[in-house]
């Protein structure tokens, strides 16, 4: 990946072609904070169309949509910085340590956006029950992709004790999302 050119800045065309080629970046955490950010666009999009007051909520959602565009380009930035380290350096650790971190952050925002949806659906028209279906299923594969590619990670820290704990909270992370996605998606179908 050219560093000159931010992943955010290609076309969704081009995006695809770079996920298809040889390169190991855009990978699976890049992925899944555009999934996490078109996920929380769709449930920004239905929240505004719930009765009652949704600036707040629809603020938190646009705030956590940029946070994910953001980690698009820093998941394949930090996945870069590792393979190009030394091994067995004090760069190196830093920089596996960064490449378990941005796809957790993925996996976090990703997971606030489904409590915002959830929090905000019962509100939103049964027109656009499908976009809360889908922003909720994005949601969860964002959730499910970016923990994953924090867990392939954590072979490789030397405290196993501090791995542990990142796959304790990761696992934690996922059980909630699984959830909340679950309780959108039936009232959802239960309005459509």
């Amino acid at each position: 990946m050219g560093v000159s050119t931010k992943l955010t800045d290609l076309s969704l065309a081009e995006f695809c072609r770079r996920v298809a080629s040889r390169s190991p970046t855009p990978g699976s955490g890049s992925v899944a904070a555009l999934v996490g950010a078109l996920g929380t666009g769709l449930a920004s999009m239905a929240l505004r169309s719930a009765a009652g007051d949704t600036a707040a909520p629809c603020a938190e959602l646009e705030r956590l949509r940029e946070s994910l565009l953001e980690r698009v380009d820093q998941d394949a930035e930090a996945y870069e910085a590792f393979r190009a380290a030394p091994a067995a350096s004090p760069v190196r650790e830093q920089a596996l340590q960064r490449s378990i971190a941005v796809p957790a952050e993925i996996a976090q925002l990703s997971l606030e956006a489904l409590r915002a949806l959830a929090e905000g659906a019962s509100g939103v028209r049964p027109a656009l029950a499908s976009e809360c279906q889908m922003a909720a299923g994005a949601l969860l594969a964002a959730v499910e992709g970016a923990a994953a590619t924090a867990a392939a990670n954590l072979p490789g820290l030397g405290d196993s004790a501090a791995a542990a704990d990142h796959g304790f909270r990761l696992g934690a992370i996922r059980r909630r999302a699984r959830e909340l996605s679950e309780g959108v998606r039936r009232r959802a179908r239960s309005e459509a």
